[in-house]
């Protein structure tokens, strides 16, 4: 078969996903799919967030934040160890403190989050 296209034609830029033939997978249309895709944490939010815990890893509200974050995107697997982490590190804060109202708080939100991590769907 000859190609008729120009030298200098553009070239179609690769998909992130492979293309079907024509008239592939017809038979599992609606079906989920095989695999899940990988996340993309590319969100101002997200990149923010990564670098605080980078910069200071023993500030609980940072983890508490992501983990919303990854729940909110729909990866509860990715955000339990965030809110795992963050519970740790306000008991310990909460321990030391007695009348840390708003490690309470933060706990609490914590363990809401984790909660709906761990929850089977």
């Amino acid at each position: 078969m000859l190609d008729d296209t120009p030298d200098n034609a553009p070239v179609p830029a690769a998909s992130a996903e492979p293309e079907l033939e024509a008239g592939a997978g017809a038979e599992t249309a609606g079906a989920e799919p095989l695999f899940a895709p990988e996340p993309r944490f590319t969100s101002e939010r997200f990149i923010a967030l990564d670098d605080a815990i980078a910069a200071r890893p023993d500030v609980a509200v940072n983890y508490l934040l992501r983990g919303e974050l990854l729940l909110e995107q729909g990866w509860p697997a990715l955000a339990r160890p965030d809110f795992e982490r963050a519970a740790a590190l306000i008991r310990a804060r909460v321990q030391a403190n007695d009348w840390d109202s708003v490690g309470r708080v933060l706990l609490d939100r914590a363990e809401a989050g984790l909660a709906k991590a761990v929850k089977p769907e």
